[in-house]
């Protein structure tokens, strides 16, 4: 008998020909993970959001929400802000006060990547904020397409509390029918590395800052 042999006769005795194979095992999830009760979806993506470096601001209304959102940018860099042009966002910038740090919103981007790289921030919403793990989902609708939450070196998300669910598993179960997309990400903190002498360096790869505004809207 041969090598090749040998190890066949091996592979034989574990896993005889014939016969149907065996299932393989199957798990809810509920072996590993426990997800929050919902009145503390919130507080853990909270939590979560902030260990991985994001930041992260919960306002009570819409006013309060424009005056967080005028502060971040009047501290950011000199260089255009870009939004993308949908009613949430919208409607915070048409609430911020008229010396506030004018705002660019588009709907079509003919901006070379070049040009997305020298913007001081870019603004977009959010499909899902996961509570399980502090990460943010977006997809093609919600993500100002392919590069407005990529190339400027940050990116400012605007959503509310009521888009924070359990898990990946429960935003997945939501949108399963939805085939209408054709570009998504989920965000997990600012882009970083720690390949060089294990040396954690923010921006390598995307945008330095990533920042949450939330509106609170749990009691409406």
């Amino acid at each position: 008998m041969n090598s090749r042999e040998s190890i066949l006769a091996k592979l034989e005795k574990v896993c005889p020909t014939g016969g149907a194979p065996k299932e393989p095992p199957t798990f809810s999830g509920r072996e590993v993970y426990s997800d929050y009760p919902e009145e503390r979806l919130v507080e853990n993506f909270q939590r979560k959001f902030a260990a991985l470096r994001g930041e992260i601001i919960i306002s009570s209304s819409m006013e309060e929400l424009a005056k967080g959102l005028a502060e971040i940018l009047g501290k950011l860099p000199e260089g255009d802000i870009v939004a993308q042009d949908l009613p949430l966002p919208r409607a915070v910038l048409q609430r911020m006060s008229s010396d506030s740090r004018p705002v660019r919103r588009e709907e079509k981007w003919a901006f070379s990547n070049e040009e997305f790289a020298r913007f001081a921030a870019g603004i977009t919403t959010a499909d899902a904020f996961i509570s399980r793990t502090g990460s943010v989902v977006l997809r093609s609708s919600t993500a100002g397409g392919r590069r407005l939450s990529v190339l400027p070196p940050v990116h400012i998300v605007i959503g509310t509390t009521s888009q924070v669910v359990p898990s990946h598993e429960y935003w997945l179960a939501q949108i399963s029918k939805d085939n209408s997309w054709s570009f998504g990400t989920i965000i997990s903190g600012p882009s970083r590395t720690g390949d060089i002498e294990k040396i954690l360096v923010l921006g390598a790869h995307g945008p330095k800052r990533l920042i949450v505004c939330l509106l609170d809207d749990r009691r409406s």
